[in-house]
């Protein structure tokens, strides 16, 4: 866990679960949830929007197909759509190409070119066309614009409140092994300070309103227990708040003799004679193992490491190695950074805890006795994986957040020791090879008092000042029985009373949408609701809309009581296909469509031979058209390749007789030069009708040009098409229409 210290974030709380209504599907923590024609309305071109209850962007927006929505133009387009400030910005962090092909960039929201804390936004693109952006984003009310304190003197302050006896870059040592370790001769631990917009509160989802100028350090002080994120009013030069740095799991000690003979990778120094616990060989991040006391070596003049005061280091050693193997061959990962930074080891003496400090450091407990280390495997790797977390979503350590950075930690320590294991053992248990036991349970948080659902028994609170940050080791347990239950499935009823079924998807695939999700769909604030959205998205990414995976994705989330449960979807439900009754004199038949349709999904008509009949139609949320097409037997799917489902019916209209007319103007209306006309065309629905040839016909306000050809006549119900135009008070007037194999005309008086 990190160690919460003073000056704690604001409070998460959690609002009941609504009722399904049409478009809406749930609420959770005050956001609203919509869905297909709903989310349209919402936001243009939508499939899915969700809104959370402090701030008025969405959490989440997710595009139909068709939308026009660019990269390079979604600034200006997120601040057109949601009437944003010009002052609102968005900084570049980085971006993630991911083996689908598709690109994840994550942004920070500025004010005015000064970055506003806590916020976010990852836009998540297929070429340079959007389909789905999520964040954190906030309307700013600055109380100031300008720094009153300058950056030295807010460290000052900062130094004073954590109170060390020395700081890291005080010690050459511990300088020169971070240049080493990111391979960057100019990194310092020197605090160098960030001028932010903090919301005046600090929480961890901040709310739109007031917010002030604070500077913000990362401190880091020898011991790494007091190490902290420290902001300072740039005003006042009080603190804000103050973040934890320092990650480690619960008290415990380890057995390392489980391994039996193994080979470890090290390194000889000639000048001493002896090997080290340095992994320097081509292909991933350095590892060095060493004592945390003065950073010295383990040494051994033969390299078998048998010895007393050996073997806990040499095990650890040899975990850490297997981590970055895991995440190398299973999610192609170089390091906790992926671009290869090396990691630290460090074993303080008399501990019995793990900790991820920071920078690519994991401290290990160590005890007289080597069995007795605190470094499992899943504990080793769940300390690397809280770098991981820091580099990709850096979920801030406290309450909703901080339980998901313990809950991904946890996971993917489980996952790392089930890969290294080839699924042998298989107890579902964190730390279960300590000699004291394990102290998590997948299967049954309840175990160890832990909660298997949201806000149910043993769900810890996670106000200000809260006990463990907030319940981040408490509440994990959630997640954690999330991804049990997506692995292997189960029936049951939740705390909620809820009856739940979820059918597992196998390890291989629970951990792809997990690992997806933490480092392409989640920031620094987000809270289970988001952690549901992700793991859909990444799903749906993954393994496609229809997907039995995304299915049992949302069974999974609302075993555990976190949104609606899902239903199994082939994009055809309570669809039929559509004919015309009648069709246009020229016409080879009548209008095929659908009664109804879901803007998340593109639909195909087929011959029922299979031959695809024009492009593929967005769906919108109500009925659609694909054409004029003789009768015949036809085919609809859904275009997505796991929407499997087809439809076929065939059609027995007949030819009608469908007409243009001109019902009635208004004489004595208009400016005296121009007369309003209204032209109306009869004809079944789903067609276009435009205009092919006309004289004398202008459009109904001033300078009155000519009715443009190819001007189409939108649909007004009824089997009706109109187009309002003018003509001109002392002449007539001739127009044809045409639907692509009809024509029409009608003649008013004399157009010449």
């Amino acid at each position: 866990m990190k160690r919460y210290l003073t000056h704690s974030l604001g409070s998460m709380l959690l609002a009941t679960l609504l009722s399904f209504v049409p478009g809406v599907l749930h609420a959770q923590n005050g956001a609203k949830v919509y869905e297909g024609a709903e989310a349209a309305r919402q936001v243009p071109k939508a499939r899915y929007v969700r809104i959370n209850s402090n701030t008025r962007f969405p959490a989440r927006v997710t595009f139909q197909d068709d939308q026009p929505v660019r990269r390079q133009n979604f600034t200006s387009w997120f601040r057109t759509t949601f009437k944003a400030s010009s002052d609102l910005d968005l900084r570049s962090l980085k971006s993630n190409q991911d083996d689908l092909g598709n690109t994840h960039y994550r942004y920070v929201q500025t004010y005015q070119g000064i970055p506003v804390d806590m916020t976010w936004l990852i836009v998540h693109t297929k070429g340079d066309q959007v389909y789905s952006f999520n964040g954190h984003m906030v309307d700013v009310n600055p109380l100031s614009t300008t720094a009153g304190i300058s950056e030295e003197q807010a460290l000052t302050i900062a130094k004073q409140i954590v109170g060390a006896a020395r700081y890291k870059w005080e010690d050459p040592k511990e300088e020169e092994m971070l240049k080493e370790r990111t391979n960057d001769p100019n990194a310092t631990y020197f605090p160098q300070g960030e001028l932010l917009f903090v919301h005046e509160s600090g929480d961890v989802r901040p709310a739109s309103g007031n917010y002030v100028l604070a500077w913000k350090f990362d401190i880091h002080e020898v011991s790494s227990v007091l190490d902290q994120t420290i902001y300072i009013h740039a005003g006042t030069g009080q603190v804000i708040k103050s973040i934890p740095l320092v990650i480690n799991c619960d008290p415990g000690t380890a057995a390392t003799t489980w391994n039996g003979s193994q080979t470890i990778q090290t390194d000889y120094v000639p000048g001493d004679n002896n090997y080290i616990l340095l992994d320097d060989c081509p292909g991933h991040g350095t590892i060095r193992t060493v004592q945390e006391a003065g950073l010295a070596d383990y040494t051994d003049a033969d390299n078998v490491w048998n010895a007393a005061g050996q073997t806990g280091p040499a095990t650890t050693h040899y975990h850490a190695r297997k981590t970055m193997d895991y995440f190398q061959t299973i999610h192609s990962r170089n390091s906790y950074d992926n671009a290869g930074a090396g990691i630290q080891l460090r074993h303080r003496a008399n501990t019995a805890n793990a900790y991820y400090a920071g920078a690519g450091v994991i401290i290990i407990g160590a005890d007289a006795l080597d069995a007795n280390y605190y470094n499992t495997l899943d504990v080793v790797a769940h300390e690397f994986t809280h770098g991981v977390i820091d580099f990709e979503a850096n979920l801030v350590y406290q309450g909703e957040p901080g339980a998901l950075n313990e809950s991904f930690a946890d996971i993917l320590g489980e996952t790392c020791e089930r890969w290294a294991e080839n699924n042998m053992n298989v107890d579902w248990l964190h730390r279960e090879d300590y000699y004291n036991g394990n102290n998590r349970s997948f299967i049954n948080p309840n175990d160890k008092n832990d909660p298997d659902t949201y806000d149910g028994t043993y769900w810890a609170p996670t106000c200000n000042g809260c006990g463990d940050a907030g319940g981040v080791h408490t509440n994990s347990g959630v997640q954690n029985h999330w991804f049990y239950l997506l692995t292997v499935g189960k029936n049951g009823t939740n705390d909620n009373g809820d009856n739940y079924s979820v059918s597992g998807i196998g390890l291989v695939k629970a951990r792809t949408i997990t690992y997806d999700n933490l480092t392409n769909e989640l920031g620094v604030n987000s809270d289970y609701a988001d952690a549901r959205d992700g793991a859909i998205a990444a799903a749906e990414a993954r393994y496609g809309i229809c997907s039995n995976e995304v299915l049992q994705v949302k069974n999974a989330w609302f075993a555990v009581g976190v949104g609606a449960d899902g239903q199994a979807i082939n994009g055809l439900e309570g669809k039929s296909i559509t004919f015309s009754p009648d069709y246009c004199q020229e016409d080879p038949g009548p209008v095929i469509g659908l009664n109804s349709s879901d803007a998340k999904h593109n639909y195909q008509l087929k011959t029922i031979g299979g031959a695809n009949l024009g492009s593929p139609v967005p769906g919108t949320g109500s009925a659609i058209y694909f054409g004029i097409y003789p009768n015949g037997t036809y085919k609809v799917v859904v275009t997505d390749a796991s929407c499997t489902g087809s439809i076929t019916a065939t059609s027995s209209s007949t030819r009608g007789n469908c007409t243009v007319t001109v019902p009635s103007f208004c004489s004595s209306c208009g400016d005296g030069n121009q007369i309003p006309v209204s032209l109306k065309t009869n004809a079944p629905a789903g067609q276009t009708w435009t205009v092919k040839a006309r004289t004398g016909l202008y459009l109904p306000f001033n300078p009155y040009p000519l009715v443009p050809l190819n001007t189409p006549l939108p649909y007004i119900g009824g089997n009706m098409y109109k187009l309002d135009a003018s003509r001109a008070s002392d002449k007539g007037f001739w127009v044809k229409v045409t639907n692509g194999f009809t024509d029409l005309d009608v003649m008013v008086g004399n157009p010449w």
